[in-house]
């Protein structure tokens, strides 16, 4: 196994357990961000899925830089969509 492979499974298993700052260790200090706003993202308590990709470059063991893309409109469209 890689070695960003090992950091990776690390990383979703902090993730699952809850444990952010463990999670947050996959991050280098120099991660640059593409795709978000401003506001930091927040782990919400729901479990699930939107349609999207998310693109990473490592150094190391760290993620330094995280492209992401959403389809926000599928999910909109979803939850608004009639029974």
């Amino acid at each position: 196994m890689s070695e960003q492979r090992a950091a990776f499974d690390r990383a979703i298993d902090a993730w699952n357990a809850g444990d952010l700052t463990r999670y947050l260790e996959l991050y280098s200090d120099r991660i640059q961000l593409h795709g978000y706003s401003e506001q930091p993202m927040a782990k919400s308590g729901s479990r699930g899925s939107e349609p999207g990709f998310t693109i990473v470059r490592f150094e190391g063991a760290q993620i330094v830089e995280r492209h992401s893309l959403a389809d926000f409109d599928t999910v909109v469209a979803q939850l608004t969509a009639p029974n």
